[in-house]
């Protein structure tokens, strides 16, 4: 009877797993053509096609350690040569923020800060110690997502160069990004 039960159970399973194998659609499981585009969504949900990301143009930091302007990096790592600005209509989703600000004196705090070019309050703050040779550097990641609709200034305290911004994110429609209260 332990002779049989081996083998039975082999040929059981392998013919559960044809079964499966027959059952199953083939074009959910075969690869994507050259020519198709991938729309899934990302693990943001949001096709691959709305990501963005965006680097600060310092301004001279040797004076005023800011950053007024952004430039889109391609997939590539381009930058384009004009700046960015939030389409009409759209809302800039930040979900990782990359910042460094060098020439600290070490064991500062060094802050980074977003505001609006009108003045406002801060929008956003990070902050972080420097190292012992001056450099303050951090990697936000933002659960729920920064919303702009505008590009903000973005200044850094306590650090007289800001050598480095990246905001990485997605662009979504107003319409999607609004909370309705009925």
């Amino acid at each position: 009877m332990k002779n049989v039960v081996k083998p039975l159970s082999l040929v059981v399973g392998l013919g559960i797993f044809a079964l499966v194998m027959l059952l199953m659609d083939s074009r959910s499981v075969g690869a994507q053509s050259q020519h198709e585009r991938v729309t899934l969504p990302t693990h943001l949900g949001v096709p691959t096609a709305n990501l963005i990301t965006l680097a600060c143009l310092p301004t001279d930091a040797t004076t005023y350690p800011s950053c007024t302007s952004f430039r889109q990096v391609s997939t590539a790592g381009v930058q384009a040569s004009t700046d960015f600005t939030i389409p009409t209509g759209e809302t800039l989703v930040v979900t990782d923020i990359d910042w460094e600000a060098t020439f600290s004196p070490p064991g500062h705090t060094v802050f980074l800060n977003f505001a609006c070019s009108s003045g406002c309050a801060f929008i956003y703050s990070s902050s972080t110690v420097s190292d012992s040779v001056g450099i303050a550097a951090r990697q936000d990641h933002l659960t729920s997502g920064l919303f702009l609709t505008y590009m903000p200034t973005v200044s850094v305290g306590d650090a007289p160069h800001l050598s480095e911004v990246q905001l990485h994110g997605y662009l979504t429609s107003n319409a999607s990004s609004e909370t309705r209260h009925e």
